[in-house]
């Protein structure tokens, strides 16, 4: 057969005629020429006559030249007649697939030369070239904004600073005279009365906080006790250090006492009010011992955020601008007002800075009470000192409790504090009380300071039971009556000691030496017996828990109650959680919490609060927009696989007196790359929205735990999130589809072949938002590959076919259902099939893989939805997982 003779511009010789060849001979769609005699028959054109007998009419896309024994597809390159008669090539600036009625107009910016079969278009590139010096002159324009931001931010810093100076020159002689009352009240060894603050803590009509603990046990289930009748206050207007060796239960007091954590005992007094600390969690403050915040912000973006939602409704912009002024002034870190935090990667602000920055988000919202876990951990000896003279400095002119877990810090750092809490091994009281009166008690119990050592070290080795105990021991007498235990009391009176003498001699009591075998659990019942004149009010007396124990038994003591069922416990657990989501979502519309010590802003506020932070973290460096270029690359991947054409089954005439074998033709295409195409493509841009997803909530976790726990609402948070996501995925969307249509020629509709594309990175980035926040961060990743893979090969109806699931998959087609490559391949097959409606018979092709052709709103709407899914079920995990890290 040789190539069809005679096709001209404007039409072929009747004599010739064009066929479909058979693939093993060449490539499928090839122009072929059978000559009009080779069977004796006469047929009209438009019209083809088999040698078996019969005349059948030619459909359009076919070509039936006179005298023609089959009907054959019109050759790529040309374009045939609706009567089927003529054949033409295609013009220029037209191009002209397998089987076309007409020729097809070349789009803007293409070239298409005579006979074209696809199209070569420069449009896309050109649109990516003109769409990234739009963004790149937008962020040129938004970077002069944040400079000018910043530098207002400058000014505002020098004006807040100019006016603190002022005001200290104004006050001068007044501080010198408190300077001065502070140091005789340091020099003199007495115990200051607990009940009473050295500062009036009012700001703001709000009264400070006097978090009185009595009692306070901890047991796990398995029995082990982790924190045992521990009693103490944390007296507003001063600062506390909380120090123990290892596994002293430090952090635990914190999460017992703020209501983090259930206690197994215990109660909280408030103001000499018995009630519980997370009631009033808007008004608490607890750093933890990492930086958690988010590194790529700056140091004002960090605090002002805290302050935005944190601080009352009824604060003006500009107050909560000057307490963020305040914080930076207060804390010293003005001069990196706009300085990122930064990370490994990036340079930002020191280590220490970044503490302070770490203390100044609890500042900022004016907290009546400060918990810090190891704020000077992994800083040197002078930064350490500089901390806790802040955090003094803080808690005496706020006027609030300040508590901070410490570990060995240098005499210097330990002596800014004005209180001690030594917590012994098993979670029990050794002292509480002044730092300036605990040389004095433990002399008194036989452990006296030595001079030239760090006390804070002394009193860890005296609670690790390294140090030995003096023969000597000093009794504090208090109005003639011997103020220890009893045991020793009955001991002093048997030797006829004097009522009114300070100190005596045990040498010959016991074992008459030093007790180098000293058990550090004594210094609890010390305490307790001995610790009398250093503690006050309702804590002066502390019952002994070893002697309840006996009386009571330990079911008693510590109010074990038998465990809820399974099904019990679940019911109490979604009970209390749909709660939670309800009372959230009633809050946000109605712009109000009851429960709150203190009314924050509203949802709606918090959300654009939310979203303005967002934006600063996506869209300010810019290196976003070179992200956009790895989509445009995977879309050159995908249209490589568009490299072929659609040729459609043969007519049904032919079929009825085929063979058996060529029967499978006449209700298949014989050359369909649409379904693979629709299929690696649904599946690369499902996983790249993935990939972009997992980081919207996944990078940020810890933090949206530490703002949750102090009052940061979800609703708001997932709302703004998803928000400004959405520029990203039409961004992402565009840029794949120019790179996807520079070399493949769509012949479906070019609008709902992007909505195609747009509907899976939607799917994909709420897929990955799921992700997100059920799988490890080292392994998101490879969960995006698994799951892309999942729903792509296995329910996307290609290896099992939407007609066969209901035999195969009995009960389990609703899989297939939630399956976005399901409804997203169908979509893509109909938008390119539909070009093809004209032939008979095309229809024909959608039945064999299960497809409607009305389905094409209906399989956008099931993408639409099934995003809307994912992030619903997110929204659940994040509410549901993880809670106690957002209390």
């Amino acid at each position: 057969m040789e190539p069809c003779p005679g096709i001209k511009v404007s039409k072929v010789r009747s004599d010739a005629q064009s066929a479909i060849e058979d693939p093993a001979e060449g490539d499928i769609g090839a122009c072929i020429c059978v000559p009009s005699g080779q069977y004796n028959i006469t047929c009209p054109p438009g019209y083809y006559c088999p040698p078996e007998g019969g005349q059948y009419a030619c459909t359009e896309g076919f070509y039936c030249p006179g005298n023609t024994t089959q009907a054959t597809y019109c050759c790529q390159g040309h374009y045939c007649s609706h009567d089927t008669i003529e054949m033409f090539i295609c013009p220029e600036g037209h191009f002209c697939p397998n089987g076309v009625k007409e020729a097809i107009s070349c789009p803007p910016l293409s070239v298409c030369e005579e006979g074209a079969t696809e199209v070569r278009s420069g449009g896309p590139l050109l649109a990516i070239i003109v769409i990234f010096i739009i963004l790149y002159l937008l962020y040129t324009c938004l970077s002069y904004k944040y400079k000018s931001k910043e530098e207002r931010h400058e000014e505002h810093v020098r004006e807040f600073s100019r006016k603190a100076e002022l005001e200290t020159e104004a006050e001068h002689d007044l501080s010198v005279l408190r300077s001065e009352q502070e140091k005789k009240e340091d020099a003199v060894v007495e115990v200051v009365p607990q009940g009473q603050p050295p500062v009036d803590s009012k700001e703001d009509g709000e009264q400070g906080l006097e978090i009185v603990f009595k009692d306070i046990w901890f047991v796990l289930p398995n029995g082990r006790v982790l924190m045992k009748a521990v009693n103490g206050i944390f007296r507003r207007g001063r600062s506390m250090a909380v120090m123990g060796p290892s596994g002293a239960g430090k952090s635990t007091l914190f999460s017992l006492v703020m209501g983090k954590a259930k206690r197994t005992r215990g109660t909280i007094e408030i103001n000499g009010k018995q009630d519980e600390l997370y009631n009033y969690s808007d008004l608490i403050g607890f750093v933890p011992q990492e930086d958690v915040m988010l590194r790529m912000l700056t140091t004002y973006d960090i605090l002002k955020f805290s302050a935005d939602y944190r601080l009352p409704a009824s604060k003006t912009s500009e107050e909560r601008r000057n307490a963020v002024l305040e914080a930076l002034n207060f804390l010293e870190i003005d001069h990196v007002v706009n300085s990122v935090i930064g990370d490994e990667k990036r340079r930002g602000v020191s280590g220490g800075q970044r503490k302070r920055v770490n203390i100044g988000m609890e500042l900022v919202a004016a907290p009546k009470v400060l918990f810090l876990d190891e704020p000077t951990s992994g800083l040197d000896a002078v930064t350490s000192f500089t901390l806790a003279a802040l955090l003094r400095d803080l808690a005496r002119t706020k006027g609030i409790s300040v508590a901070a877990v410490i570990h060995s810090p240098s005499q210097a750092t330990f002596e800014m504090f004005d209180d001690l809490t030594l917590l012994g091994a098993g979670g029990q009281m050794i002292y509480q009380g002044p730092v300036n009166a605990a040389p004095e008690y433990f002399s008194s119990i036989g452990f006296p300071v030595p001079e030239d050592v760090n006390p804070a070290d002394f009193y860890l080795e005296v609670a690790m039971g390294k140090v030995e105990q003096k023969n000597t021991l000093k009794v504090i007498m208090e109005d003639g009556e011997t103020q220890v235990g009893s045991e020793t009391k009955e001991v002093i009176d048997g030797m006829g000691a004097d009522k009114n003498e300070k100190s005596f001699d045990m040498d010959g009591i016991g074992t008459g030496r030093d007790r180098t075998g000293f058990d550090p659990t004594e210094l609890f019942s010390l305490w307790r017996t001995k610790g009398e004149a250093f503690r006050s009010g309702s804590l002066k007396k502390l019952p002994d828990p070893d002697m309840e124990e006996k009386v009571k038994g330990d079911d008693q003591l510590v109010d074990i109650k038998p465990a809820p069922g399974c099904f019990e416990l679940a019911f109490q657990q979604t009970k209390a959680y749909w709660l939670e989501v309800w009372e959230e979502f009633y809050n946000f519309l109605t712009c109000s919490d009851p429960k709150k010590a203190r009314q924050t802003p509203n949802g709606f506020r918090i959300y654009y609060w939310c979203c303005k932070r967002t934006y600063q973290q996506l869209y300010r460096d810019g290196y976003w927009m070179l992200g956009l270029f790895m989509h445009v690359g995977l879309g050159l991947f995908c249209s490589v696989m568009g490299t072929s054409f659609f040729i459609g089954p043969l007519p049904t005439n032919v079929c009825e007196t085929a063979p058996t074998q060529q029967v499978q033709s006449c209700t298949q295409s014989l050359n369909n790359p649409f379904l693979g195409i629709g299929t690696f493509t649904s599946w690369a841009v499902l996983f790249a929205g993935m990939v972009e997803g997992i980081n919207t909530f996944g990078l940020e976790q810890v933090v949206f735990w530490r703002h949750s726990s102090h009052g940061l609402p979800l609703i708001p948070y997932f709302a703004a999130k998803v928000t400004m996501d959405a520029p990203r995925m039409v961004l992402d969307a565009l840029f794949f589809f120019w790179g996807l249509t520079s070399g493949y020629t769509s012949m479906g509709n070019d609008g709902y072949l992007f909505a195609f594309i747009l509907l899976n990175y939607w799917v994909g980035y709420s897929m990955g938002y799921f992700i997100s926040v059920t799988a490890e961060p080292r392994n998101r990743s490879l969960y995006c590959v698994l799951f892309s893979m999942m729903w792509t090969v296995v329910f996307s109806g290609g290896v099992v076919l939407l007609t066969e699931i209901d035999d195969q998959y009995e009960g389990l087609t609703w899989i297939w259902d939630i399956s976005p490559t399901r409804w997203g391949v169908e979509a893509f097959f109909l938008n390119e099939v539909s070009f093809y409606e004209y032939m008979v018979g095309v229809v024909r092709i959608y039945s064999v893989y299960g497809y409607n052709e009305d389905n094409l709103p209906k399989d956008f709407g099931i993408m639409f939805a099934l995003g809307w899914f994912w992030q619903f079920i997110t929204f659940i995990l994040m509410k549901l997982l993880n809670r106690d890290q957002q209390k």
